[in-house]
């Protein structure tokens, strides 16, 4: 077996945005912290538990998804569109299953926060951070399976592009709800659950837009019966 410099770049091309797009998302709870950090020692111990409990969650359910990256790209290969159409459609029935399973499971939180020995002011902004954060599930799942679309087509810079725009909108919209600015209440460490929502919002907002409107997926029917799917899903999860 020979080195191939050619398969090497390809594969470095492909690989270099996918970690960078994980550690901006990295970075985001980074910021978070740093940002609760300013308020107060409740505030950031409040995150840290909510954290805790929130992110393992979140990623259990994206790793759900990210099989279909492999799906797609066995497809991609052998030019079948119609497969690829198939499993992204089912993913989107699979993303509405497992948003219901983490809002289930967000309700559950409140009792774990409370057996745990801490104060009520740092259970209670727990307990809100996650209240909050758990909005922002369909978006970063939806997100995750345009992702995984687009990855397994061989276009891995698109979601490190979204991922950027996510963090810078990150920063702002933090220090907005964290510090109560424009006449919103301030909600502290909490409110970093309200940023971090709309923030898998907006990223699952520009991936779709993307994929919609990029000509190189050549999947734009695919796409656009989507969006029709998606609304039907979020109505039904917000019902």
């Amino acid at each position: 077996m020979t080195f191939c410099n050619w398969e090497a770049k390809r594969l470095l091309s492909l690989a270099l945005p996918v970690f960078l797009a994980q550690v901006t998302l990295i970075l985001m709870s980074v910021v978070d912290t740093i940002m609760a950090g300013q308020v107060s020692p409740t505030d950031l111990a409040a995150l840290s538990i909510a954290t805790g409990i929130w992110n393992p969650l979140l990623l259990g359910l994206q790793g759900i998804l990210l099989a279909l990256t492999g799906i797609i790209a066995q497809f991609s290969g052998s030019d079948d569109r119609k497969g690829i159409s198939h499993y992204f459609q089912q993913a989107l029935y699979l993303t509405a299953i497992l948003s219901f399973t983490g809002f289930g499971i967000a309700h559950l939180a409140d009792a774990i926060i409370f057996k745990l020995d801490t104060t009520p002011a740092i259970a209670s902004l727990a307990i809100d951070y996650i209240h909050f954060v758990k909005w922002g599930v369909f978006g970063f799942l939806i997100f995750t399976v345009y992702r995984n679309v687009t990855e397994g087509m061989g276009m891995t810079k698109p979601a490190f592009y979204i991922s950027l725009l996510g963090l810078a909108v990150n920063i702002p919209v933090n220090y907005i709800f964290i510090n109560g600015l424009f006449g919103l209440p301030a909600y502290g460490g909490a409110g970093c659950g309200i940023a971090t929502a709309i923030v898998l919002t907006v990223m699952a907002i520009a991936q779709v837009t993307y994929c919609q409107m990029s000509k190189k997926l050549m999947l734009k029917a695919c796409f656009h019966r989507s969006k029709n799917l998606i609304l039907r899903l979020l109505v039904l999860l917000l019902s």
